[in-house]
């Protein structure tokens, strides 16, 4: 479902894109830094890198439309985003995911088969949810993931749980990372309204990350390993 761009400091400005869905390259592995800097860093401007710290705040934005299918039910949702921050920096990059929203500009719900659509992710009741950038190339957003969708028309509540979403991205040196991941499902939660689809299926999408920077601002997460 999610494909990340990430923004983080490396010397270099390069643009990696992607086509929707499709995963990206991985590097070949490496074995983890012994310091942060020496993988990721936050572009200032071109040339100009600064290393990751904790609690800095990321956010992971898709590049296009996010979609989530259960039966006869389809929903588009212009956008999503991801926001947390970075908790662990020793060797891979791993981050807070605190909560996601997903629809148009303006707060604009998302469109649906059936009707408006309101969207949000975040980490299961008593849990937490995690971000990692490994520096083999891979990624892991480990959960349980808590998915809420809310149809005011059609007067449904939909709540769903789901799993890890793995993906990988292209760990070229001094690159912007752009991540590919695998389309992520969940599964129906007791106390959802009748007619909930039970499972639902998300789309495989691009995502950009940045990060936060001492002075103010996000800029994009590299990878300068």
């Amino acid at each position: 479902m999610f494909r990340i761009k990430t923004i983080a400091g490396a010397g270099l400005v390069a643009l990696a894109l992607a086509a929707l869905g499709a995963s990206a390259p991985v590097a070949s592995a490496k074995g983890p830094c012994k310091a942060p800097e020496e993988c990721y860093g936050v572009l200032l401007e071109p040339g100009h890198v600064i290393k990751v710290n904790e609690p800095d705040p990321w956010s992971i934005v898709s590049e296009g439309a996010v979609e989530f299918t259960g039966g006869t039910l389809v929903v588009s949702c212009p956008q999503g985003q991801l926001n947390g921050s970075i908790i662990v920096v020793r060797g891979n990059l791993q981050g807070s995911i605190t909560g996601g929203t997903f629809g148009g500009a303006g707060g604009a719900p998302c469109g649906s088969s059936m009707g408006p659509a309101v969207v949000s992710v975040g980490p299961a009741p008593g849990g937490a949810l995690t971000q990692e950038l490994k520096t083999n190339g891979k990624t892991d957003l480990s959960g349980p993931l808590s998915m809420k969708l809310s149809l005011d028309e059609a007067g449904m509540a939909c709540n769903y749980s789901g799993k890890s979403i793995k993906g990988t991205y292209s760990a070229d040196e001094e690159q912007p990372i752009v991540i590919g991941t695998k389309p992520p499902k969940f599964t129906l939660q007791e106390g959802s309204s009748p007619g909930c689809p039970k499972h639902l299926k998300g789309s495989s999408n691009t995502w950009d990350v940045t990060a936060g920077a001492p002075a103010g601002g996000e800029f994009p997460l590299v990878f300068v390993g």
